[in-house]
């Protein structure tokens, strides 16, 4: 008997031991084997629950929790952030006072029913973590948010939910192959969270790894084949790997599903757009802007349409009206300034630029454009500092290369202009502007 209990109070130092290590884990792959050895041995040793144990604080720590939950979903993240707080700062004490009355308990019973205590905790622990994690991100406090999801795996491993939520963390921050990461580890650990699939697919696409996305888009729908949403992402894929036809199967396949979707409409009028159907596009457009009005992306649509087919009047109304609508969308007054460009305005197209410029400064599109703008309004000076800047920001952008080649030679500088021409020139003209699109998902 006395060797039993040792060996409990031996496995239950051991599980803290590793738990008090807490994040290392975390960091690199899926911990699967941590949580592994805790549950298994928490299972194997007849572990009582938290309940049945009586443990001190838990009817306080589970109301808190169920408070905050209520607060999240309500959309009263600063209250449930300050909530939670508390009772995590709850939950921490009791574990480390149950941990250290173990430590400097005599008798081995005293000592194990401590460590029993302290991790019978762990479970709602890690639940108060992962929801002020989900409260932080909701007021955009992203680090904040994925070290709470991380102390939430520290006390329960095998957590998909804060996989996944890491994943999105990575995801808004542009951390694209982290968040894929996480994402797999979610489905390693529960192969049947569609959102994790989803997530993961989506970000493959932004990766340019059409064939995973495709491939995960593809699952999802066997598992349920009439996800409208699904096949309008799958189609954006098929789009942005260059099989349009695929993608307009997928969305009208989607619009099978439900007729009144809004996004499937605007993609669809994308592809119609691509392949000349002009008027079909202007249509499937304005359906779109019928049912979702204050949804900016088939009002930047049809105003491309317009302006193609020369209808720059009715361009210019609606991209004022997508304006209005987001009056923070550089991409809105981008777009109308290349519409104002198009009608010979570089007026009102440079004060367009300067405003999207001011809303995204690191935008490079706008940086060039703003830069055409200038040169033929004959600034060079102001031109080359623009096209300069987007060339910082990223050396890749051949078109700048061009145009501030161009304006080097017209100032005389053809030195310069034959080192632009020569590393990323396609030939020593502008490139014109182009038309800004907007997918929705």
């Amino acid at each position: 008997m006395k060797i039993m209990k040792r060996f409990l109070l031996l496995t239950f130092s051991l599980i803290l031991i590793t738990f008090n290590v807490r994040a290392q884990h975390v960091m690199d792959a899926c911990p699967t084997q941590p949580g592994q050895l805790f549950y298994e041995l928490w299972r194997l040793t007849d572990a009582p629950t938290a309940e049945s144990l009586d443990v001190p604080g838990l009817a306080i720590l589970q109301n808190t929790l169920n408070i905050s939950q209520q607060m999240v979903q309500n959309a009263q993240p600063d209250s449930a952030q300050i909530t939670l707080t508390r009772g995590i700062n709850l939950a921490t004490a009791l574990i480390d006072g149950q941990t250290t009355l173990a430590r400097g308990a005599i008798q081995p019973e005293t000592a194990i029913n401590a460590y029993q205590q302290a991790a019978a905790l762990y479970p709602i622990t890690a639940q108060l973590y992962y929801w002020r994690g989900l409260a932080e991100a909701d007021l955009q406090q992203w680090e904040a948010a994925y070290a709470d999801y991380t102390e939430a795996l520290a006390y329960n491993p095998l957590s998909s939910a804060a996989y996944h939520e890491r994943g999105m963390v990575n995801f808004e921050q542009g951390a694209n192959r982290d968040a894929v990461a996480e994402f797999s580890c979610a489905l390693q650990l529960d192969p049947t969270r569609s959102n994790s699939r989803h997530a993961r697919a989506w970000t493959y696409d932004r990766l340019g790894l059409y064939d995973s996305a495709l491939e995960d888009y593809t699952t999802l729908l066997g598992q349920n084949s009439d996800n409208a949403l699904v096949y309008i992402n799958r189609a954006a894929t098929h789009r942005h790997a260059g099989n349009i036809n695929a993608a307009l199967i997928d969305l009208n396949t989607a619009l099978g599903i439900d007729p009144n979707n809004a996004a499937a409409l605007n993609n669809r009028g994308l592809i119609l757009e691509s392949l000349g159907e002009i008027q079909q596009a202007v249509s499937d457009y304005t359906k779109a802007i019928s049912l979702a009005p204050r949804e900016s992306a088939p009002y930047l649509n049809r105003a491309n349409a317009y302006a193609s087919q020369g209808e720059t009047l009715s361009a210019i109304y609606d991209l004022s009206q997508l304006i209005v609508l987001n009056p923070l969308s550089a991409k809105g007054y981008q777009a109308r300034a290349r519409v104002y460009a198009q009608t010979g305005s570089d007026t009102q197209a440079l004060r367009d630029l300067i405003t999207a410029n001011r809303l995204d400064p690191k935008n490079t599109e706008v940086l060039n454009d703003r830069g055409v703008i200038y040169s033929d309004m004959g600034s060079y000076e102001l031109a080359l500092a623009d096209f300069t800047q987007a060339i910082a920001l990223d050396p890749s952008f051949t078109a700048v290369y061009n145009n501030r080649a161009w304006v080097y030679w017209r100032t005389g500088e053809t030195f310069r202009a034959g080192l632009d021409f020569l590393r990323f020139g396609s030939g020593l003209t502008r490139t014109p502007l182009q038309a800004v699109e907007w997918e929705l998902n």
